[in-house]
């Protein structure tokens, strides 16, 4: 019978989420729906036979009887009360209900089998009290009742409620006939998931298909959340019927629940985190506890305590921490109120306190009822607090629920719920692995068991599941076919043997179109807004590093420097401050001690040890961790101290400045004058010349293309402060790694003039280490005798055969200096117009505290040079062709 045929009166039978789309096609056709009764097969059966159970009650019943028999058990003791094992045991029943199993059959042959046997026996006096669905068919038909107004829609139904169909079909039911079209075929593949989705976008928008008369099937929920991401992009309005969204409240109450359960740090911190009281402070007390790993019962005054400087731990990190301290002690005080009620025995207090609290926040009252539900069924089952633990589980089963909050578009199911017609149909995921999506039975009632019970063959349910299938092939004039060749693992896929079947031909690849339908939009600001926001006075202000951030990508300094939002605080002991322990250790050496700093290494851990003694009144729960690092970093620097004697033994620079603190301005020609600070961590003189050492907790390199793109302005910017500060020439700028690097130790080496095998020494190893260890940077003299006396020490010296030092490349001061003043201005000029789009170089997104703002994920940006010609005076010796060897 046609859908539109039926009369006034009837009774409708059809899925739940069939429901609002069979409303809108019957009142297109005028048809009144205050004469139809539309239901759900399920509600109908609970009328006809006349008994409604709740399963929730059924599972308390059977955990009960469980524990009643628990002694008998030894395999299955600790499962048997588990609310999934009960479950699973549940869904048996049902089964064993309708289709007449006789417990007398039940396989024994195994202990594993005896023990389910004697649980199965244990249980089988509740299944009068299972729910409808587990209605044999003979109980359908004895009732005998008229069923002649009742009209089925035959949209395909599981294997065992199809049964129950058939029954009602026997007493006199009708049935909606479904379509029966012959469509035109389409069958494509894609190279991956996310490819089908982007050609399946394409299709819609290349045909001009109007997002009503399309339904996508999915045959793998995971291309769900793909396809709300990337029809988002394309701006095709869709909705997903059956996705599947987290409970908030149910997630609050369970919980609470957890926590008066096992009212330890780990779960206090899971409930802080739901923002279930309403105490100001909170997040600071969630942090004070997840730094410090305190517990609400100890003191909150180490912070007040502590007597720290900011060599290593900066001052604004210190304030931070005992502001947190400060606000976590009010908020403990009012929490520790709110947390005394869930410490309590009695159940229906607690019950009633995690009520109240659920019902103060609006983003949870949307699952009071269903909660309020739960516990009323199983009030009369709680006997004590330990059964919180089967309620828990309860809960967890109601936790994820399917909502649809409207309907427009393109209408996305899944294979067990087909659509009513529409002209376009487009199943997506068609592999092997995911259609025809049957399974057998699994768990402990797997096929092997089930085939010595009275249950169906397999063959005979794969046939029915096909059958099913068969709904989602006849509801529309197009057909679409896809699938993807692979997975983004690289793995092959191959199309369903039964979709071939159906398409009978060989899938092509969809022609996916070359454009972007997507519109990039330009983030940039007004000169004058520009201006106003980072230079309100005409002047610049800010650290070397602070330019080189908006050159690494623009939109990281303009949410830091223009915006002004602070990264968040990171009070890991992360390798920023073991290098920052490791500065402060050599400066101090060099400090006192001056050249011959090498020379003492019984001063190194003192100076180590106080300082990780400041950090542990801060951190007293990483004194471990603390430890661990002392002693790595003293044996690190104690190799290193021992590598950099031989460096100080053969230069004729001294130590003379240490953390050398400046403020210089640079004038531009943009109107702007940049007033730039720093730290120069070491500076040695040597009659009238000057040279730079910056530590750095790594091996670095000074590389002419990073220097002219603006990428590595540092330590150039140290020299040309240093001279005009000092009044000094400038020998040269170096990076000192501070780590102890690791070298290969091969067993030989060919030597090709002449050709010889050499054997790989200590002596070669000291040579190599020496030179890896040795200072990385450009020489600005030519006097290069005194930096270097035999050559080994800087990157680029050698010494030739007369014993004359020479290197490879030498650099005019003067035009670095020139050089330098131009990156700025050009800097500066680019961020006066307004340039603040995200556009990351190589790696610049790794360390951005600011990537979950932009959320870029475009390509790199290609470093390019700032400025077009070099000064011709830019070398003394070399020049750039040697660089790039």
């Amino acid at each position: 019978m046609n859908l539109y045929e039926i009369p006034e009166n009837a009774t409708i039978l059809a899925p739940s989420y069939l429901h609002p789309f069979l409303q809108y096609r019957l009142l297109k056709q005028h048809k009144n729906l205050f004469d139809l009764h539309m239901k759900t097969p399920q509600a109908f059966l609970t009328e006809t036979i006349g008994k409604e159970v709740n399963e929730t009650a059924v599972l308390w019943q059977y955990y009960h009887k469980i524990k009643e028999i628990l002694p008998a058990l030894h395999i299955l003791k600790r499962i048997a009360p588990t609310y999934a094992f009960l479950s699973e045991v549940h869904r048996f029943l049902v089964k064993r209900e309708q289709f007449a199993f006789d417990l007398s059959t039940l396989p024994n042959q195994s202990e594993v089998q005896r023990e389910l046997a004697l649980i199965l026996h244990a249980l089988a006096d509740l299944a009068i009290m299972l729910d409808p669905a587990s209605t044999s068919c003979s109980v359908l038909l004895s009732t005998k009742r008229d069923l002649s107004n009742v009209y089925i829609l035959d949209c395909g139904y599981s294997f065992t409620q199809q049964q129950q169909i058939e029954a009602l079909y026997a007493l006199g039911a009708k049935r909606i006939d479904w379509y029966a079209y012959k469509p035109k075929l389409h069958f494509y593949h894609s190279i991956n998931k996310r490819q089908e989705i982007e050609s399946v976008a394409d299709l819609i928008l290349t045909k001009q298909y109007r997002a009503e008369d399309v339904q996508i099937t999915v045959c793998d929920d995971s291309y769900k959340p793909f396809i709300k991401q990337i029809f988002s992009r394309h701006q095709i309005p869709h909705t997903i019927l059956f996705e599947q969204r987290a409970s908030l409240g149910m997630k609050a109450f369970v919980l609470l629940l957890t926590y008066a359960m096992t009212p330890d740090r780990a779960h206090l911190l899971a409930l802080l985190d739901a923002s279930l009281f309403p105490i100001k402070h909170l997040h600071a007390l969630s942090t004070y506890l997840l730094i410090f790993e305190k517990e609400l019962h100890d003191s909150f005054t180490h912070m007040e305590q502590a007597v720290i400087s900011d060599d290593i731990l900066s001052a604004y990190e210190v304030e931070e921490l005992k502001q947190i301290e400060q606000k976590a002690r009010i908020a403990k005080e009012e929490l520790l109120l709110q947390l005394v009620p869930l410490q309590q025995d009695d159940l229906p207090a607690l019950f009633h306190h995690c009520y109240d609290l659920l019902a103060q926040n609006r983003a949870y009252q949307s699952a009071l009822p269903q909660i309020q539900t739960i516990l009323q069924d199983s009030m009369p089952y709680l006997n004590e607090k330990e059964d919180l633990s089967f309620l828990l589980a309860i809960c967890d089963s109601f936790m994820k629920q399917e909502r649809c909050e409207h309907y427009e578009g393109v209408m996305i199911t899944d294979l067990n719920k087909p659509l009513l017609h529409t002209p376009i149909h487009i199943i997506m995921g068609c592999d092997q692995k995911h259609y025809p999506a049957f399974s057998g039975e699994k768990g402990f009632f797997d096929e092997s068991y089930m085939e010595q019970v009275a249950y169906p063959a397999l063959e005979k349910r794969y046939a029915h599941a096909l059958k099913r299938l068969e709904k989602h092939h006849h509801n529309a004039q197009e057909l679409y076919l896809f699938y993807a060749q692979g997975d983004f693992k690289g793995k092959s896929q191959e199309a369903a043997p039964e979709i071939e079947l159906l398409a009978d031909r060989t899938s092509v690849l969809y022609p996916l179109s070359q454009h972007d339908h997507e519109r990039q939009e330009e983030i940039c600001l007004r000169e004058t807004t520009a201006r106003q926001l980072f230079t309100p006075d005409q002047i610049l202000k800010g650290s070397i590093s602070a330019f080189e951030r908006y050159v690494n990508c623009p939109f990281s300094y303009f949410v830091r420097y223009g915006l002004g939002i602070k990264e968040p605080l990171d009070v890991s002991f992360n390798v920023a401050k073991i290098g920052t322990l490791s500065h402060y250790a050599m400066e101090q050496m060099t400090r006192h001690y001056q050249k011959s700093y090498t020379k003492h290494e019984e001063a190194l851990l003192p100076y180590l040890e106080s300082k990780i003694q400041e950090i542990m009144q801060v951190y007293p729960n990483k004194e471990v961790l603390l430890s661990n690092i002392l002693q790595r970093l003293h044996q690190n620097l104690q190799v290193l101290l021992g590598l950099l004697d031989d460096m100080e033994e053969q230069t004729s620079y001294a130590p003379a400045a240490f953390e050398h603190r400046f403020e210089e301005e640079i004038p531009t020609n943009q109107g702007i004058l940049i007033r730039i600070s720093g730290v120069i961590d070491r500076i040695d003189f040597y009659e009238h010349f000057l040279r730079i050492i910056d530590y750095k907790s790594s091996a670095k390199v000074l590389s002419l293309q990073n220097v002219l793109s603006g990428k590595q302005l540092q330590l150039l910017t140290y020299a040309y402060v240093a001279q005009k500060q000092f009044h000094k020439d400038v020998a040269g700028a170096y990076y000192q790694s501070l780590k102890n690097e690791s070298i290969p130790f091969p067993y030989g080496k060919i030597k090709r003039r002449p050709v010889a095998f050499h054997v790989y020494e200590e002596a070669d190893a000291l040579r190599d280490k020496l030179k890896k260890s040795g200072l990385k940077g450009w020489t600005t003299c030519e006097f290069l005798e005194a930096l270097d006396h035999d050559g080994t020490h800087i990157n680029g010296f050698s010494q030739n055969k007369d014993g004359a030092i020479q290197a490879r490349t030498i650099y005019s001061m003067e035009g670095i200096s020139e050089v330098l003043l131009q990156l700025y201005d050009a800097i500066v000029k680019q961020m006066m117009s307004g340039v603040i789009a995200p556009a990351p170089i190589k790696d610049a997104c790794l360390f951005c505290h600011y990537h979950d703002i932009c959320r870029y994920q475009g390509n790199n940006r290609e470093l390019k040079a700032l400025i077009e010609e070099l000064p011709e005076h830019f070398y003394i010796k070399g020049g750039k062709q040697h660089e790039m060897e």
